[in-house]
């Protein structure tokens, strides 16, 4: 629990420092940016190793386990690996690499954890009008529980975020090559290719009123569709769950209508049209998160947008002092509410348990 407190701390010391003492703006982004990585960083590389499902911290399966054995075959067995793990060969080659200097898990968890990370750090500090919202967006959203559980993911997401810096700069070029590499640790990551075509989609009225009703549509007919779909879809079976995917889905789709009805007063903000286009992906992919866990997996790649949409928003708040109590209480709810998530999470997707360690509660656990 200390290191959660220690994040929120270090948040609030890099905003008053920053307020504080008179220094170039740059270098303010510079020491905000680099104290919330240091405290992200830490929080999850000194993680117990039961604080992540898929680690399967007891057992010789799962990452840990895996890594224990992938970190001493030679470069020769990779292939082989390959099909025994079903992990994808940047993934494997990784492990190797890491297994050349050290077999100790937790140094393969900070490794994960910094590969995964300081893209983020690299995506909030070029493009993010508020480091300090951003790493609180951060933490508050869903796909921040990935990074203690699925590694590989957490790290392909890592390199989808420096793809969608370079489209925010117009560097298509660079950005394919990012979403290549990602495809290496997930092969899911691929989705973000849908980036380019719908980035060069003209932005006028008719395209964010379509974009709003292909949306609500979707919702309401996926049930018919779903059963005209099904006879088609390889071992069939599937239907439309309720729980969190739901809550998901509205939380992003009400954002988003929200960001598009004040697209206006944004028009010629190049980051703020393209976040908001890639955004509308994120929603699109949930709402089918019911059907397929798949779905939410692509969702993810996707919400990072909001790291630089919200903060450009609170642009037009123009007092400084207003703007300045409601970063303050957007920080302390998206922490707060993450932190939540995360207490939420102690037998769930991530099993990160912040209060107890988990070995504490449950003495064995059948997988």
């Amino acid at each position: 629990m200390m290191a959660y407190f220690i994040f929120f701390g270090s948040g609030i010391l890099a905003a008053v420092f920053s307020r504080r003492f008179v220094i170039k703006e740059n270098t303010k982004k510079i020491a905000v940016c680099m104290c919330l990585f240091v405290s992200v960083f830490l929080m999850l590389s000194f993680r117990h190793q039961s604080m992540g499902l898929d680690l399967f911290w007891k057992y010789e399966t799962g990452y840990l386990g895996w890594f224990d054995k992938l970190s001493r075959i030679s470069f020769g067995e990779i292939p082989q690996y390959l099909k025994l793990t079903n992990y994808d060969f940047g993934f494997v080659l990784l492990n190797k690499i890491i297994g050349l200097f050290s077999n100790d898990r937790q140094i393969f968890l900070s490794v994960c954890a910094f590969l995964s990370v300081i893209p983020y750090v690299f995506f909030v500090y070029k493009n993010s009008d508020s480091p300090f919202i951003s790493f609180a967006i951060f933490i508050g959203l869903p796909s921040f529980l990935y990074f203690y559980g699925t590694l590989r993911q957490s790290i392909a997401m890592g390199f989808v975020v420096l793809a969608l810096s370079d489209f925010f700069s117009g560097k298509n070029k660079k950005a394919f090559f990012w979403i290549v590499v990602s495809s290496f640790f997930h092969i899911t990551s691929l989705v973000a290719l849908l980036i380019y075509p719908i980035i060069k989609i003209k932005n006028n009225d008719l395209f964010w009123i379509l974009s709003i009703f292909i949306i609500g549509t979707v919702y309401i007919l996926r049930e018919p569709l779903l059963q005209l779909l099904l006879p088609y879809i390889k071992g069939g079976g599937y239907e439309i769950s309720k729980g969190s995917g739901e809550f998901w889905f509205f939380f992003l789709f009400l954002i988003y209508v929200f960001l598009v009805i004040f697209s206006k007063n944004f028009k010629h903000e190049k980051k703020y049209i393209l976040g908001c286009k890639i955004l509308w992906l994120s929603c699109f992919f949930m709402l089918f998160q019911g059907v397929t866990p798949v779905a939410a997996r692509f969702a993810f790649y996707f919400t990072p947008a909001l790291l630089v949409l919200i903060p450009i928003y609170l642009k037009t708040i123009h007092s400084n002092t207003t703007r300045s109590i409601v970063k303050f209480l957007l920080f302390v709810l998206l922490f707060s509410f993450g932190l939540y998530r995360i207490y939420l999470g102690g037998f769930d997707f991530a099993l990160s348990y912040p209060y107890k360690w988990f070995f504490d509660n449950v003495k064995e656990v059948v997988f």
